[in-house]
């Protein structure tokens, strides 16, 4: 979460957005853009995909979703010694 929210930080940062304007455009609470941007883990995930789709970085967090995970021959393997039902 503070990694996420420093991210959300600089992006504002660099557009020239202060925390008011990314409450406004992403339809969130001050307060809640002040503490997804310190990285509080109470913060909901909804909240930072809207502050990703505002900042246009959505995309850059689904490509890294593609990497992140169990790939197909692992997930198989679990599966395998996963109890079955009768």
């Amino acid at each position: 979460a503070q990694l996420l929210g420093a991210k959300i930080r600089a992006a504002r940062k660099a557009r020239g957005w202060t925390q008011s304007e990314l409450a406004l455009r992403t339809d969130m609470s001050l307060n809640t853009v002040i503490k997804m941007e310190a990285g509080h883990v109470a913060v909901q995930l909804g909240f930072y995909l809207k502050a990703l789709w505002a900042l246009e970085l959505i995309h850059d967090l689904l490509q890294h979703l593609g990497q992140v995970g169990i790939n197909q021959a692992e997930f198989a393997l679990m599966e395998s010694t996963m109890p079955q039902r009768a």
